[in-house]
């Protein structure tokens, strides 16, 4: 059997430059899903919501707080 479509994973090395993350603190890093754009130059909303924000301390919180919809991106 062989895998269909792009991998869920994404390793911090292999992330595009521009993302600005520290590419030594740990092995994964959260894959965009970039609708309408390249993926190259998608910006995942969970990394600035945890990351960049510091607004969450967790993957799971800030997966929560982005599912209630209390961000908006494009006025949607």
């Amino acid at each position: 059997m062989t895998k269909h479509g792009d991998s869920k994973t994404l390793k911090r090395l292999n992330t595009p430059k521009f993302l600005q993350i520290k590419r030594k603190h740990g092995t994964f890093f959260v894959s965009p899903s970039p609708g309408p754009h390249p993926k190259r130059f998608c910006l995942p909303l969970l990394h600035i919501v945890r990351d960049l924000l510091h607004i969450m301390d967790n993957h799971r919180e800030a997966k929560k707080l982005i599912g209630r919809g209390h961000f908006k991106v494009d006025g949607k």
